[in-house]
């Protein structure tokens, strides 16, 4: 067991009664980015203070084991997404869609129940929804009549590309729903489209891992590593990233792009074809953090990022980090001296900024030291009191719609 979970248990403290009790709701059952959000927040909390139980929508051994360790009881339950994709999935996408559609519909409504009957025996008090892509706790909650928390951290159709299948059983579902927004982009994003109780912003905490060692000078070998890391996804702006890198070995500069993240395969084969020595395609990893110390370059070439736990994770561990100029890239990186932006969208921009990089070797290790103490104050933090402070509030506001005692709570870390 990682040694971080095992202080954790020791260090536990028996919660007071009458407390609030959280199911917590997972969008997805794997240690995706807003999964592991959420354990960097609950890594963090006060066990006295409130009693969390988490829910998976299907069961997954190694998130299970990572809740369990951080003093969570885990439940799971067959639920599906309710959004789908604007863009043409392919046949088999869309009949599978199209299938998770009937499930919401037909099973969903009776799950709801069931799940809202055990939550009621257990005592739950508030429902707290870990993403914006299910509807799945909001329904709970109205089952349960007990108020219901939103962690927002997407755009949706900006970022992933997705919508909700019921926009109007959404609409409702917000008015009765208080919002947490993973950054001030989703948030003015998102209050432009739904209304909520009300809404706060707390950006996410990453956890740092300071006994890392990070021995690398940039480019010592003569070779610029540059890693990407996420979901392979057309939003997350790999294949900008592959021609960006063509550009340079055309060129004749000495680049090699390593790819980090789980997902479909079928869009990058075409573009990889005669690059592989290269360009290197390393799948899901859990050893991402190690890998980081031997790049040079880190790539966020996502055309909306919501917040960019990948751009404080490379700027943690050594890593001069280029982002797309949207999104919150923007309030992440300072361009010239904490990072470089480059023009969304435009992979021969990409391909400049990461030229002057390799021009200036020695610029870069100045970036990279500044970028590194800059995201440890201001993301190396504990969120948990701000979130509890969120929980207080709904459970002495009346789940009503009433906005008049709406709580606006700001918190950015730096």
């Amino acid at each position: 067991m990682d040694a971080k979970f095992v202080k954790h248990k020791e260090q536990m403290k028996e919660p007071a009664a009458n407390l609030p009790h959280v199911l917590l709701v997972c969008h997805d059952r794997y240690l995706s980015g807003a999964n592991r959000a959420l354990i960097d927040w609950l890594e963090g909390r006060d066990h006295s203070k409130a009693l969390i139980t988490i829910l998976l929508p299907r069961n997954n051994e190694e998130s299970r084991r990572q809740f369990e360790a951080l003093g969570c009881e885990v439940w799971s339950a067959p639920f599906v997404l309710s959004v789908k994709y604007l863009e043409s999935q392919g046949l088999p996408r869309t009949i599978k869609g199209f299938m998770k559609r009937m499930w919401s519909l037909l099973v969903h409504p009776v799950l709801a129940r069931r799940i809202a009957r055990k939550a009621r025996e257990k005592g739950v008090n508030i429902v707290h929804s870990n993403s914006f892509a299910t509807t799945f706790g909001a329904e709970i909650a109205e089952a349960m009549g007990v108020p219901h928390v939103w962690h927002i951290r997407e755009f949706c159709e900006e970022d992933h590309g997705f919508t909700h299948y019921n926009l109007s059983h959404l609409e409702s579902l917000c008015k009765h729903s208080h919002a947490i927004f993973i950054s001030d982009v989703v948030r003015d994003y998102q209050v432009q489209r739904h209304v909520f109780l009300s809404g706060s912003v707390i950006y996410d905490s990453v956890h740092f891992y300071p006994d890392v060692a990070i021995s690398r000078s940039f480019m010592e070998d003569g070779v610029c590593n540059i890693i990407m890391v996420g979901a392979i996804a057309k939003g997350k702006g790999q294949l900008e990233a592959i021609k960006a890198v063509k550009i340079l070995r055309d060129e004749g500069k000495n680049v090699r792009l390593y790819l980090c993240g789980q997902g479909d395969r079928g869009m990058l084969k075409p573009i990889l074809a005669g690059c592989e020595d290269f360009i290197l395609d390393l799948g899901y990893r859990d050893d991402v953090t190690q890998i980081r110390t031997m790049m040079d370059i880190a790539l966020v070439c996502s055309r909306m990022e919501a917040f960019g736990r990948v751009t404080v994770e490379g700027q943690y561990y050594g890593n001069v980090v280029i982002g797309a100029d949207a999104g919150c890239s923007p309030y992440l990186i300072e361009n010239g001296k904490t990072g470089f932006l480059y023009e969304k969208g435009n992979s021969e921009d990409l391909a400049r900024k990461i030229e002057f990089c390799i021009d200036n070797p020695a610029l870069m290790m100045s970036i990279k030291s500044k970028a590194r103490s800059v995201a440890i104050r201001c993301y190396a933090n504990d969120i948990s009191g701000h979130i509890y402070r969120i929980y207080e509030h709904v459970l002495a506001t009346k789940f009503t719609g009433d906005r008049s005692n709406c709580l606006d709570m700001q918190w950015r870390g730096c």
